[in-house]
């Protein structure tokens, strides 16, 4: 991004050092300097108005000490169990290795001990059943911390998806919430 700058925060908007992981802020020329006759808008994204305000992503990412950006998730999807992070797009891309899961997205079940625990959405392939312990196994085999691991996996034959066909994670979990009242 010629001209530009990006800069990993933590949630007081502290700049972090190389390879910590944050929310990504960015600003120069190829960004905007705000929304259209809409001063609340563009306080809440950038905090400040004018050249000097930094635009906040809503994108957690690394940048690592020659510059490049590697983005984890949107801090809007992360999934704090017990204070800890869990963000959907790094279980959904390791299971994408799965040979029975087609297609997966993990999602947040409001807990009374932990806050929030993680559910496991999955397309199946060809009517396989997956279960939670398969599940954890193939995430164990790969190393993935103990707190990532889904408490609870649900089969579906299809996600409700956007105009873009991207999963609409707000309807997901709505769904979910239905199959578990």
């Amino acid at each position: 991004m010629p001209g530009g700058e990006a800069r990993i925060v933590n949630l007081q908007g502290s700049a972090l050092p190389p390879g910590n992981s944050g929310e990504l802020w960015i600003r120069g020329a190829a960004t905007s300097s705000g929304y259209f006759r809409n001063p609340e808008a563009t306080i809440d994204a950038w905090g400040t108005m004018g050249p000097e305000g930094w635009f906040r992503t809503g994108d957690v990412a690394t940048i690592d000490a020659l510059g490049y950006v590697t983005l984890i998730g949107r801090i809007k999807e992360m999934i704090n169990r017990g204070g800890m992070n869990i963000f959907p797009a790094e279980i959904e891309n390791i299971l994408a290795e799965h040979p029975k899961v087609v297609e997966s997205a993990l999602v947040a079940l409001p807990d009374p001990i932990l806050g929030e625990i993680a559910c496991l959405c999955v397309i199946p392939t060809h009517d396989a059943e997956v279960t939670v312990e398969e599940i954890a196994d193939f995430l164990r085999a790969r190393e993935l911390a103990e707190y990532k691991i889904p408490a609870k996996v649900m089969l579906f034959l299809d996600f409700p998806r956007g105009q873009t066909m991207r999963v609409n994670r707000r309807h997901l979990i709505k769904l979910v919430g239905e199959r578990l009242d």
